[in-house]
């Protein structure tokens, strides 16, 4: 039918779970993906005792965290609490933003001018959770905490941002192909209105675009940017992100509610602000739709081998079937296939802990049919986690 799920039970020593959708009947099929994890979307606390015995409070010396960039925290145990600092400029008052993401497992989030452990009251039964504040600069660094109780611990991506709390726009985010980022939006208080995300791209690549508006609305506007010849994402982020998202964009998402994509071709790329020699980037500008708060997951990459899933926090995806003079055909996928049953497929990934029981819940939402499959693959984990950015 137009929903599908899969239940696994992951208790071997593989952490990625492969995902395939396939539907027939259509040329262009909206899809939307929900991965829970049994011991991971739903937390399993124990009693106090053991978290203290268990839990703790990493304040050796805490490693400073670079603006703007995704920092992967590999397997942080259960209760355990790991502080990063954030240099601050020097302003008079501050703003910084901050956004933890789940992989594996349900992270929480606490700032503040010394480390801190988050409070258990702060968990969620979602994998992402994001912070904003605004303060007089009292310290030239600010603390981001994260710590877990999923009781089979925690994979993460930390992104922060600091700026002076006078100026509206701030720095953008640089993301990593494939991995989701998560952001809280509004139009009043310490979060941005609109918030810029840089992704580079290959000359020859094909990029979806995935905006999904976990509450609220969005528009989403897409930019290609040329990069000056030696430029340095590391070195001209802060320096020369002021122009980035500016201009007539090349595709946008307006007042959108529902998981959504955008699919930028290489030869789209040619085209908009290319005067110039160098390589080419794209911009996503974020902002809220009208003056209600939102909350925005966007994942930027190729479409194989397929974007992260973040634990109970829903993607969006596009099935395409090939088109034989102007009619949707089906491909066979082996020998002996039926002929009319399988087309392209959707592929997706979700790391998973031993010993997690997994439900992911696919759903064609202009009621197609679909199929699908999802398996356990220890192949892409030869390399460690760190190394594996797609």
């Amino acid at each position: 039918g137009n929903c599908a799920m899969v239940r696994l039970n992951a208790h071997q020593t593989p952490r990625v779970l492969l995902l395939a959708a396939r539907c027939r009947g259509q040329q262009r099929i909206p899809l939307v993906v929900t991965a829970a994890v049994a011991a991971i979307a739903c937390r399993h606390f124990v009693a106090a005792a053991s978290e203290s015995t268990e839990g703790g409070l990493e304040v050796g010396q805490v490693p400073v965290i670079e603006l703007g960039y995704p920092l992967l925290i590999s397997d942080l145990p259960p209760f355990v609490t790991r502080c990063f600092a954030a240099r601050l400029p020097e302003v008079e008052r501050v703003r910084v933003l901050a956004s933890v993401v789940g992989l594996a497992g349900l992270p929480i989030i606490h700032g503040g001018w010394v480390p801190q452990a988050p409070n258990r009251e702060f968990a969620r039964d979602v994998g992402f959770q994001t912070l904003a504040a605004e303060d007089l600069r009292r310290s030239s660094q600010y603390y981001i905490c994260v710590r877990t109780f999923s009781s089979q611990g925690c994979d993460a991506l930390l992104t922060a941002l600091a700026s002076d709390a006078s100026e509206e726009e701030l720095p953008p985010v640089w993301l990593r192909p494939n991995y989701p980022a998560i952001w809280a939006l509004s139009a009043s208080g310490p979060s941005p209105k609109s918030l810029r995300f840089m992704i580079e791209a290959d000359d020859l690549e094909d990029v979806r675009i995935s905006a999904v508006p976990v509450s609220g609305q969005l528009d989403v506007a897409v930019h290609v940017e040329v990069l000056e010849t030696g430029f340095s994402s590391r070195v001209g982020a802060a320096a020369n992100g002021d122009h980035y998202c500016h201009g007539p964009p090349l595709k946008t998402l307006l007042a959108l509610n529902r998981p959504d994509n955008l699919e930028v071709l290489h030869t789209d790329r040619q085209t908009g602000r290319t005067a110039g020699v160098g390589r080419r980037a794209l911009c996503v500008h974020l902002s809220t739709s009208g003056m209600a708060p939102a909350i925005a997951s966007l994942t930027v990459g190729t479409r194989i081998p397929g974007p992260f899933l973040v634990p109970a926090v829903p993607t969006g995806g596009q099935l395409e079937a090939p088109l034989i003079d102007g009619i949707a055909h089906a491909i066979p996928t082996s020998v002996g296939a039926d002929a009319g049953s399988q087309q392209l497929c959707e592929p997706l990934r979700l790391l998973v802990n031993a010993g997690s029981d997994v439900t992911i819940t696919a759903t064609a939402e202009d009621g197609s049919r679909l199929r699908l499959a999802a398996s356990l693959s220890s192949e892409l984990l030869r390399e460690p986690l760190a190394n594996r950015w797609a």
